[in-house]
């Protein structure tokens, strides 16, 4: 009984004198807090609005005339499909 009376003083003893180590540490002012933020905004590593990634524009190596007559010949030759699902037999 004794030894596990001593053993629970010890643990105990432990436990509170690792709290006091962690409330030891000083939390940040605001000012500090506020010049992170504003360090981490003008590097660039805070995101803005919602997290959904912003869209790319497609881009081609052709040039919009060539695209838009190879568009006219595939579809002039019938090789662009028209309608919703449609399927050639």
């Amino acid at each position: 009984m004794k030894n596990s009376l001593i053993t629970l003083s010890v643990i105990a003893a432990a436990v509170f004198t690792a709290q006091v180590a962690v409330a030891q540490e000083a939390p940040k002012t605001r000012a500090e807090v506020k010049g992170e933020a504003a360090a981490a905004n003008k590097a660039g590593t805070i995101e803005k609005g919602a997290a959904v990634p912003k869209a790319t524009k497609p881009t081609s190596d052709k040039p919009r005339a060539e695209v838009k007559a190879e568009a006219a010949a595939a579809n002039k030759a019938g090789t662009i499909e028209k309608g919703e699902a449609s399927v050639k037999k």
